[in-house]
């Protein structure tokens, strides 16, 4: 017998054409990185003496290499097991790479208190300094008497003190409306950013702006991350950004975190990419326990895309203010918690102080879920072309209030699932498919395909169509890459660094990385060696394709890197010639 469950109850709702209305939307374009810096230094962590056995702990000799490094600096981490028994802490211009999540592990040890696997924190001064104008959304600018006090290419904090919304209060979120910012330049009194305001500031609840000195351009890639046991006390993260930007998470596996997988706070354009979150020590949420990945404090403009979560409380989290942050195409399955009806959380989860603008596009996910635990979410939270596939798209919170939910679906219809259930006010919907049933009535297919991307991402490399859901496709006709992925695939993480043998023989190494590609490939040797030879790059017919002197190896950088412009190719595989020898890789 077929169930059909829909509860719109205690709200209302705005119905437009079928074009969004842009004074719904903001803009998400700036999410992600942006200009990561070449890391022409190579150093193979064998050459250190780091032991990859899983017999002795390498935390002590990897910091330390860390700090002395000529930056930027790439570690490779040769296959095998790496035990850490204390916290990995980057530095700016830091990457740690695997060859790949099933081939290079760290095994974080168990210890009395616990503490964060891999931590890339910056500083933040004490001083707050008031903020006299510029203060409504959409202002790119700021006006204060200290200005004098910041420079261009500076980062800022902003904040303000809560409002009347904030119906539940406690010490460690008094600010939890805010945005991280970057300084574009400074005239007198006015501050110039690179973005734009997302929210209108009061002046009436103390508006101030602090000095960041944010750790940067740090990236994790390739790695298998386990946590070997619970502690004694205390709550760590498999990874931690805080105060960071500019910094990238690709094709990692974490298994089994305290805390958050990866917990992001105060930091701006994190990216984390084709990569595999799964199980926790406890799911009862206290200290985000059974997390996946959580956007927290004002964190700003991080991107999510294409990755797997899999058994745990909340996959995707945002709360205190988190804003302006992108969740695309990503898939979670099978979500856990202590409580009572164990699969009733939120894989994407508004958790309450006025998370605002972030925007949630074509991910599959089981059940979307804004509750009111710490109060209301903020407006503007878009929900476009999600797939519900267990309990629906459910908000509790009858003061989180203009909100956009366009061209989702719901496909369960067992009893009490696939719900559509929205309280609150001033929300626009068009175009939802509810188990079969349009709402709200009368909308259509909504004209856009998309709000983040221009047309199809790059690592769409699966026949189902972009957008895959939504009108005008039936109830989960389509697939996403990162579920078919999960379902189909034995590897759960995209991308891995390919070493070779160079063509003299020697026990130098040269790896090309990213493989899959989409803009760039990095040709690189690890130690002292430098690249001689011109490179050229073939189709699978023998065409060239790139050629000196756009593809000469010139004078190479130090360490032996050179970076070749391959966005101009079609997808498909293609072979660089070093020297005498051929070696594939393949363009998305």
């Amino acid at each position: 017998m077929r169930y059909l469950l829909i509860i719109i109850a205690f709200f209302t709702y705005l119905l437009n054409a079928d074009e969004i209305p842009q004074e719904r939307l903001v803009d998400w374009s700036k999410a992600g990185t942006d200009n990561m810096p070449e890391f022409s230094h190579i150093i193979r962590v064998s050459s250190l003496g780091l032991d990859n056995s899983g017999k002795t702990d390498n935390a002590t000799i990897l910091n330390n290499a860390i700090d002395t490094a000529e930056k930027p600096v790439l570690f490779l981490f040769e296959p095998g097991i790496y035990i850490f028994g204390k916290a990995i802490k980057m530095k700016s211009n830091v990457c740690l790479s695997g060859y790949s999540s099933e081939s290079t592990f760290f095994k974080f040890n168990k210890q009395e208190n616990a503490f964060h696997g891999i931590a890339a924190t910056g500083t933040a001064e004490a001083q707050f300094y008031d903020v006299e104008g510029g203060l409504t959304r959409g202002s790119n600018y700021l006006l204060t008497k200290s200005a004098a006090l910041f420079n261009a290419k500076d980062y800022i904090e902003l904040r303000e003190n809560n409002g009347k919304w904030d119906s539940k209060p406690i010490s460690w979120a008094k600010h939890s409306v805010g945005q991280i910012l970057k300084i574009h330049r400074i005239s007198e009194d006015t501050i110039f950013i690179d973005e734009k305001l997302r929210i209108d500031y009061s002046a009436d609840l103390n508006p101030q702006i602090r000095l960041l000195k944010p750790i940067e351009n740090c990236i994790i890639q390739y790695i298998n991350l386990e946590r070997i046991a619970l502690p004694d006390k205390g709550v760590g993260y498999n990874i931690l950004f805080s105060y960071a930007v500019n910094c990238s998470v690709s094709g990692v596996e974490s298994n089994k975190s305290i805390g958050s997988h990866i917990m992001i706070t105060l930091s701006k354009n994190i990216a984390v990419r084709g990569s595999y979150f799964h199980h926790a020590f406890v799911f009862d949420g206290s200290g985000t326990k059974g997390y996946g990945v959580t956007l927290n404090n004002h964190a700003s403009d991080c991107l999510l895309e294409n990755n797997i979560f899999k058994y745990l409380r909340h996959a995707m989290m945002v709360k205190h203010g988190a804003n302006g942050n992108v969740f695309a195409c990503n898939y979670s399955l099978e979500p856990h918690r202590s409580e009572p009806i164990a699969n009733f959380s939120g894989d994407i989860s508004l958790h309450g102080h006025y998370a605002y603008a972030n925007l949630f596009e074509s991910n599959i996910v089981q059940n979307i879920i804004t509750d009111q635990y710490w109060g209301p979410s903020g407006p503007l939270n878009t929900f476009f072309r999600n797939r519900a596939e267990l309990y629906g798209i459910i908000s509790t919170s009858d003061k989180s209030n203009s909100m956009n939910y366009i061209g989702n679906e719901t496909t369960n219809s067992s009893l009490l699932m696939g719900q559509f259930q929205i309280k609150g006010k001033n929300h626009y919907l068009y175009g939802n498919n509810i188990l079969g049933k349009i709402l709200p009535s009368g909308s259509k297919q909504p004209k856009q395909a998309s709000i983040f991307y221009s047309g199809k991402p790059d690592y769409w490399d699966i026949s189902s169509p972009f957008p895959a859901i939504g009108l005008p496709d039936n109830l989960a006709q389509n697939n996403i890459p990162a579920k078919y992925r999960y379902e189909r695939r034995k590897k759960k993480t995209v991308g891995e660094y390919f070493p070779v043998s160079v063509a003299d023989g020697s026990d130098e190494q040269i790896y090309i990385t990213p493989n899959p590609a989409t803009d760039y490939i990095d040709i690189a040797v690890a130690g002292n060696r430098t690249l001689k030879d011109a490179i050229r790059v073939y189709d699978v017919l023998g065409n060239t394709v790139l050629s000196s002197p756009a593809c000469s190896a010139g004078t190479p950088s130090k360490g032996g890197h050179i970076r070749l412009d391959v966005s101009g190719l079609a997808p498909g595989v293609y072979f660089v010639r070093v020297g005498g020898k051929m070696y594939k890789f393949v363009k998305m």
